[in-house]
């Protein structure tokens, strides 16, 4: 109407121009606006009915059933509990069926049915998803899913090696839970510690060669990662300090195999059955336990002949009677005059040799058990101190007849107990305590085995003596092969990275069998840091945290870790401990850990008969390499045994980085020595070496670095070994949890890859698995007891009357290869 009053007002064309531009005007204004509300509108609506979908969907699945029927019984009648509920409150309680039938039993009409169906299917969703039940619904959900993140689990795990980024990047990738990863030192990588310096050259400090690529889990690692591996050659020329010049390949070679016969010898010898009767002959020192400690005794006596005890020798003799005979009466023993028969028995002893407290290092190769007497009495005497001159050194000893039956003899030890090492080292003391012997019945499980070294000392000097043909080519090439064979004992201490002294001779190769073939590998570029850290991609941790206390409870609290550096106490559901074992070996006092409640007495022994070793390196860079450019490796001999391990190896990395980069590595007791060194004189001692290998003009070098991985608080030494007393088994001791909220890992941890690198690796998957199955386990809570009783049942073998059959051990992994 406004339009018509408008054109009657004026009819000029001018007016009706613009009239009609401000009606068009108005017209797409109110389009525009029309459209952007239909728009906006229908968004709003598709938002609402995909939210609606959504909701309705996860509401039938998860909360239809227990909320409808929450519903039904609230609207139910209480006052008619009998008649069932209404058609509309079954409609309610339950879908309608398809069929249309009447919901609570009840009769309808066919067309209230049909009217009625419409009314209920609305009403179902209402129930169901109605606007305040479901919004509580919707809370609780929100609440159940904080819970649940609140109650996710929670695992520590101390030490970021390979051991511990390895169990914490399985545990949080793998499992999903929460981890918290606590380093003591400034970086990640432990006893991994590969130096860039800048000048594209990887010097590793700590583990450096990666031992066997076929089937080894870290170059399969390298491989997936794009890691470069840069192969090792074999050879290691040896030069000789004392003339300057390189050892002769065929001199090398001879001595090589007179080393590798006489260690093949000492282990076999050690691991004999009854070994104890095999290395327990007169001039030998062991350990012998006494009143709950191991004590270190000599030798000094062994004789035979000695009717062994047992019901074995009565049923024999019983038996010798004619059948239906009498046994004769048992005559009455005879009045024996006990200092007569003692002297008596003492003069029937035989002696293999004289000792006496000035004697050399003793020789080890078993000697023939002695023959000689049979004296009861001597068995059961009490110990005490005797004189070196009750004994005859006169009668060699002699081997049993053929026919003579050595099984039912007994054989005896007489050791005589030392006292402690700073006692005997005491000069112009004389006897420092009395010195106490005692007899010992053979094989006895009182009797350690032989260190390695003392082991090898009586197997080589046997291995000579047996040889006619030792004349290695004169007087000086004797000389240089003594030299050579105390080189290939330093590389021994370098495999073990201990003092042989220290070294069980029966158990120190156990893991031989396990190794991996293939090449000797380095990998230049980042070095073993450089793969740890794509392994720790993802994995936070947090450094310069040392923990100082683990307390293990039975609350919810789970197990606790208490930190130094930042004073807090960390509690988790699990922890997974892998600090070296020099760290475990220290006590709380000197900077270890403590345990509340203290570790098992099982676990304690385990992880103090192991051993834990050193090695450490000296680092040169030179301006110009003035060594051979062939051979990655080349080694060192030196007259003096004490220094064998000095920079007896050099590892060449120019030909690997290109770069003039020496490593020295020293090994055994003079690794302990170099750290009581200033970085000057080390690096003086090394560029020594140097030139009595390579002339007076070998020069000093631009930059070094020296490893002192024993003062390290953090670390305590290098790696583990089976030391003189210990068993392989020790390691797998080593690894048990403890309480179901410890586990263990790290290299000293692993029966099969001891001392390694991969070894810590795969000690951490086993550990990250090991709290997974821990943790499953107490979540699904504990079984009834029927399901208990059912799987005890399971469990347990049907009783049988007949004995159990022994058990056989298995079968040995395979024939063991020497360490080169």
């Amino acid at each position: 109407m406004r339009g018509k009053a408008r054109r009657s007002q004026c009819s000029s064309p001018r007016c009706s121009a613009r009239l009609a531009a401000e009606v068009a005007a108005e017209v797409a204004a109110w389009a525009k606006k029309s459209l952007a509300l239909r728009e906006a509108n229908s968004r709003e609506l598709e938002a609402a009915a995909a939210g609606s979908a959504n909701e309705n969907a996860r509401a039938e699945e998860e909360a239809r059933a227990p909320v409808v029927e929450q519903a039904s019984q609230a609207h139910a009648p209480e006052e008619l509990p009998a008649l069932g509920p209404s058609p509309a409150r079954a409609a309610d309680a339950e879908p309608a069926p398809s069929d249309g039938a009447a919901a609570g039993g009840a009769w309808r009409e066919e067309a209230e049915e049909e009217e009625e169906a419409p009314r209920v299917a609305k009403q179902v969703p209402r129930v169901t998803r109605g606007r305040k039940r479901y919004r509580g619904f919707r809370y609780e959900a929100r609440q159940d899913t904080r819970q649940a993140r609140r109650r996710q689990p929670k695992v520590v795990v101390v030490g970021a090696g390979f051991a511990g980024v390895a169990a914490a990047a399985r545990l949080q990738k793998e499992y999903g839970y929460q981890v918290e990863l606590l380093e003591a030192r400034g970086r990640i990588g432990g006893r991994v510690h590969s130096l860039l310096d800048g000048e594209g050259t990887t010097v590793e400090l700590g583990a450096a060669v990666l031992m066997g690529t076929r089937g080894h889990p870290l170059a399969t690692l390298c491989r997936k990662h794009s890691v470069k591996m840069e192969r090792l050659e074999p050879s290691c020329p040896l030069h000789d300090s004392e003339t300057g010049r390189q050892l002769p390949p065929e001199l090398d070679a001879r001595v090589e195999s007179l080393f590798n016969d006489a260690l093949d010898s000492a282990s076999a010898a050690a691991r004999a059955p009854h070994a104890s009767a095999l290395f327990a002959h007169a001039g030998a020192q062991l350990d012998v336990e006494s009143r709950g400690e191991w004590r270190r005794a000599l030798v000094v006596a062994r004789r035979t002949g000695t009717p062994r005890r047992g019901p074995s020798h009565g049923a024999a003799s019983s038996s010798s009677s004619p059948p239906g005979a009498t046994p004769p009466t048992a005559a009455p023993p005879p009045v024996v005059d006990e200092a007569a028969e003692e002297a008596e028995a003492e003069a029937e002893v035989e002696v293999s040799a004289r000792v006496t407290r000035a004697s050399p290092v003793p020789p080890l190769v078993p000697p023939p058990v002695l023959t000689a007497a049979a004296a009861a009495a001597a068995a059961g005497e009490p110990p005490r101190r005797r004189a070196d001159s009750e004994y005859s050194s006169e009668t060699p000893p002699t081997l049993p007849s053929p026919g003579e039956p050595a099984a039912d003899l007994a054989s005896e030890a007489l050791v005589r107990y030392l006292p402690p090492a700073e006692k005997r080292a005491a000069p112009g003391k004389g006897r420092a305590e009395e010195e106490v012997e005692e007899w010992i019945a053979l094989p006895s499980a009182r009797l350690r085995p032989p260190a390695l070294e003392t082991a090898l000392a009586g197997a080589l000097r046997a291995r000579r003596a047996a040889s006619a043909a030792d004349d290695l080519g004169g007087e000086e090439m004797a000389g240089a092969a003594e030299r050579a064979l105390q080189w290939h004992l330093a590389n021994l201490e370098f495999a073990c990275a201990a003092s042989l002294g220290n070294v069980s001779a029966a158990e120190w190769d156990q893991d031989d069998a396990f190794d991996y073939e293939g090449d000797h590998v380095l990998l230049p570029e980042g070095g073993y840091q450089g793969l740890l850290h794509r392994l720790a991609d993802g994995v936070e941790a947090r450094c310069g945290i040392t923990v100082t206390g683990i307390e293990m409870r039975d609350n919810p609290s789970g197990i606790r870790a208490v930190c130094k550096e930042s004073n807090e106490v960390i509690a988790a559901d699990a922890l997974v401990l892998t600090v070296p074992l020099g760290v475990l070996q220290t006590p709380p006092e000197a900077g270890g850990i403590r345990f509340t409640p203290p570790l098992p007495h099982r676990k304690l022994d385990a992880l103090g008969r192991l051993g834990f070793g050193l090695l450490n390196k000296v680092a040169l860079w030179f301006d110009a390499p003035f060594w051979g450019r062939h051979s990655d490796f080349f080694g060192r001999t030196v007259a003096d045994p004490q220094d064998r391990g000095l920079f007896f190896l050099f590892l060449n990395l120019h030909r690997v980085s290109g770069q003039p980069v020496l490593l020295g590595l020293v090994a055994g007791g003079a690794a302990e020595r170099l750290e009581e060194l200033d970085d000057e004189q080390a690096v003086q001692a090394a560029v020594g070496a140097l030139r009595g290998m390579f002339g007076a003009s070998v020069p000093e070098p631009r930059k070094h670095v020296v490893t002192r991985w024993g003062a390290d608080p953090h670390s305590r030494g290098s790696y583990s070994y089976v030391a003189a007393g210990a068993r392989g088994s020790d390691y797998a001791v080593a690894a048990e949890p403890v309480g179901g909220q410890l586990f263990f890992a790290g290299e000293h941890t692993s029966v099969e890859h001891p001392a390694t690198v991969v070894g810590a690796y795969l000690s951490g998957l086993a550990a990250a698995t090991a709290v997974h199955k821990m943790l499953r386990k107490k979540a699904a809570g504990p079984a009834a007891p029927q399901q208990q009783e059912v799987e005890r049942r399971a469990a347990s073998p049907p009783p049988s009357k007949r004995a159990a059959a022994p058990r056989r051990e298995p079968a040995s992994a395979g024939k063991r290869r020497r360490r080169r």
